[in-house]
């Protein structure tokens, strides 16, 4: 993929592709460092006194302080440099992985899962602003389909990973290979991500202004309510898949499987979804990928085989893979009006909350032997979203639906 050279809003030259390249790789690491943590985690808290509401509070003490640390982190991108909170957030992800090496008590292991989730806080929202600022015009969709595909890689390998250094080298040995590749994407990050890159001038009070006026955009309202519906869906489907598929049998190794082909067949379809988006209408790329997710979503209690139960984890992570690049390539095009910090930020927010309550409302639904209830409702949400993201205001900018300061100009976003 080649993609043009041009200048940040700094004075320095870039090349693009050289920057896509790092943070690619720093999204791939994030999620990588994730994935290898989540299926050890539960074995090694137990192993060190964690159980009940305590077990609980250690799981979820890494998706409580990386949504906190986004109300900070994007509007800090905004103000501060973001070569320098990107190399933060890194390094705080390399020491987290030492961290969790030398962790001996259950509390220690609840520190460690804190100050890991400040650091994706500070990686994830700040690589996507960086993006927004040097995406060559019109090619927001390829740019971005290539970091999330980097993102869903991520996802998806790290619990390969984790089942193949633990089997071999032991329960530590997964954090090591997770501390070797952070600190692989600080000296990249230190080399390839040029200071100054992307900096902002705004000030604090608009940065605070800007999250409320987010909120107010006709366009970004409906791109957060797509992103928090979709998220919501993911979340319950990543919990209700492999609770169904023990149901009938299948046995751990087959369930990783079926997890890792959800992330898998997202991550092979995002370069295609970000060619499509710089190509054809973004809105309906959007609007499609909430109706065939919906349609999957309500084939989810259907399987009784493996095979089955793979078709439909394949079919749902391409059909969520349709819809992100275009609705990234919107956040990017509106972004110079709050902050590309911000406004990313405000994305990744959405993702946090959308994750956290699926799993919630489909574990709660599913205790009562009502998955089919719980798919249904995600299914009829996202039927609504797919008639809110078909509204012309994602078509172009226009006064009557975007009444923001830079906002009336007759400009396509289709």
């Amino acid at each position: 993929m080649a993609l043009d050279s041009g200048k940040p809003r700094g004075e320095k030259e870039y090349s693009p592709w050289g920057l896509l390249f790092v943070l690619s790789m720093s999204l791939c690491i994030c999620m990588l460092g994730i994935g290898i943590v989540n299926p050890l985690l539960p074995l090694y808290a137990v192993r060190m006194g964690a159980g009940g509401a305590f077990l609980g509070a250690v799981m979820g003490a890494f998706s409580l302080s990386r949504m906190t640390a986004t109300f900070f982190s994007g509007p800090m991108a905004d103000r501060f440099p973001r070569r320098t909170l990107m190399l933060g957030g890194l390094s705080l992800y390399a020491a987290a992985s030492v961290g969790y090496i030398f962790a001996s008590k259950a509390w220690h292991l609840m520190a460690v899962r804190l100050l890991n989730g400040v650091g994706s806080a500070f990686v994830i929202p700040v690589a996507m602003a960086i993006g927004a600022e040097v995406a060559p015009p019109g090619k927001e969709g390829r740019f971005f389909g290539t970091m999330q595909m980097a993102t869903y890689l991520g996802v998806g390998l790290g619990p390969l990973l984790s089942g193949v250094t633990y089997e071999h080298w032991g329960v530590k040995a997964p954090f090591l290979v997770m501390f070797v590749s952070c600190s692989v994407a600080v000296v990249a990050s230190l080399i390839k991500v040029p200071k100054g890159i992307g900096d902002s001038s705004h000030d604090t009070k608009s940065l605070w202004r800007s999250m409320g006026g987010i909120l107010a955009d006709p366009v970004l309202f409906r791109v957060m309510l797509y992103q928090l519906m979709t998220t919501f869906g993911r979340g319950m489907t990543m919990l209700l898949i492999p609770i169904l598929a023990n149901r009938h049998g299948l046995s751990v190794s087959q369930i990783g499987y079926l997890v890792a082909g959800v992330s898998i067949s997202s991550a092979l379809l995002q370069q295609v979804s970000g060619w499509l988006a710089d190509r054809i209408s973004k809105r309906w790329l959007a609007v499609v990928s909430c109706i065939l997710t919906g349609s999957v979503l309500l084939a989810l209690p259907l399987p009784r085989t493996f095979a089955g139960f793979m078709l439909v984890s394949v079919l749902y992570g391409g059909a969520n893979a349709i819809g992100i690049p275009a609705t990234l390539a919107f956040v990017s095009q509106r972004s110079h009006i709050y902050g590309s910090g911000v406004s990313m930020g405000a994305y990744n927010i959405a993702f946090g909350i959308g994750m956290t309550a699926g799993p919630i409302l489909g574990g709660s639904l599913e205790s009562h032997g009502m998955e089919g209830t719980a798919v249904a409702i995600v299914a009829a949400c996202l039927a609504v979203v797919s008639a809110v993201m078909a509204h012309p205001c994602l078509k172009e900018r226009r006064p009557d639906c975007g009444s923001v300061s830079g906002a009336g100009e007759e400009s396509e976003l289709q």
